[in-house]
């Protein structure tokens, strides 16, 4: 959670670099159940312009949690990559 919590205060900062390593770190550090690490990975990587890759980690985290509560958003979430380009 240390790591999650620090993500979030890194990229409040404009710290988008240093919000993203925590939040792969708390990702991979946390029990699969906690959503809280995937949504700020997914955040960082929506603020740095990666949205392929932010995406992919709502995939990810839909695949350990059935329950990850942004399931519903993946068609909308790819219907604006494709529109972008960002994803074939």
């Amino acid at each position: 959670m240390l790591h999650s919590n620090r993500s979030a205060a890194h990229l409040q900062l404009g710290n988008k670099e240093a919000a993203l390593a925590d939040a792969q770190k708390a990702v991979e550090l946390s029990p699969p159940d906690f959503q809280m690490s995937h949504i700020r990975l997914i955040d960082c990587l929506y603020a740095l312009g990666r949205y392929a890759e932010a995406a992919e980690a709502c995939r990810r985290a839909d695949e350990k949690d059935s329950s990850f509560r942004f399931r519903s958003e993946f068609p909308a979430i790819k219907r604006a990559l494709q529109a972008a380009g960002q994803l074939v």
